[in-house]
């Protein structure tokens, strides 16, 4: 029996189907990655990675990234260049309150001097709320007027040696931290006392190098500044410090299940 013959035009178009497909998972291959994450806090998921991108342009996003306890999902809250500093549990970005996204969360204790009428305001958000409780409120939903009365749990010129550059000289705890400048390639700053103890332990993990006090010293990456969405349970840069922004895997482009 012979075998059917194909036409000469319907083959060119398998072809040409053949290689379209080809090209897209190359693409695919190239842009995106499929990943099983979790930001700390929230369940494990699969997501859709579109693969890196500048930085800049991913402030405020949820990007996949590597840290030193591995591949996890953190949000990008400073880039190199600039300063961050975390003030009772607020988070400014060169001196300007950062705009947290809806699902940003941390805990603040009720001052004894609330009012009623901000207590039941308060309560609206979270309903356990009561004077003198620490309670988990979204960030970007607290009120100015409310501030006066909420406090981090851990106040200023408490050191926390948990939290980078781990060094009980240095002042800071996960709620009250910084000023601190996120290194850029190509920078040079004088390793004082105060800058030593703050660069030294990101130049020793990152740069391969063994800083000196009182000398010059030139970054040789851009550095970014990550933390997860739930402030109170994780391990991010208040952890690490800043991580090389080549650590940056992708954007969050969508969540398949």
């Amino acid at each position: 029996m012979k075998r059917p013959i194909i036409p000469k035009a319907f083959r060119h178009i398998i072809i040409a189907i053949c290689a379209c497909l080809l090209v897209i998972l190359i693409l695919i291959a190239i842009l995106v990655n499929i990943c099983t994450l979790q930001m700390p806090g929230q369940e494990t998921s699969t997501y859709i990675i579109r693969k890196s991108i500048s930085s800049i342009y991913l402030k405020n996003k949820t990007i996949a990234i590597n840290t030193p306890n591995g591949q996890t999902l953190l949000r990008l809250v400073a880039t190199n260049t600039d300063t961050l500093l975390i003030n009772n549990g607020y988070t400014y970005v060169n001196s300007a309150l950062t705009n947290e996204a809806y699902d940003v969360s941390s805990s603040f204790i009720v001052s004894k001097d609330i009012t009623h009428k901000t207590l039941h305001s308060i309560q609206r958000l979270n309903d356990k709320a009561q004077i003198f409780d620490t309670i988990s409120l979204p960030i970007n939903q607290i009120k100015d007027d409310w501030k006066i009365y909420l406090r981090a749990p851990i106040p200023k010129n408490i050191p926390d040696t948990r939290i980078y550059p781990h060094n009980d000289k240095i002042n800071w705890n996960a709620y009250n931290l910084g000023p601190i400048r996120i290194p850029s390639k190509g920078e040079t700053i004088l390793l004082d006392e105060k800058n030593m103890a703050i660069y030294a332990p990101l130049i020793k993990a990152y740069e391969d190098a063994e800083p000196h006090p009182n000398t010059s010293y030139t970054f040789k990456h851009n550095y970014v500044w990550a933390m997860c969405d739930n402030r109170d349970i994780c391990s991010d840069s208040r952890i690490f410090g800043p991580l090389p922004a080549d650590n940056i895997i992708g954007i969050i482009q969508m969540k398949l299940w």
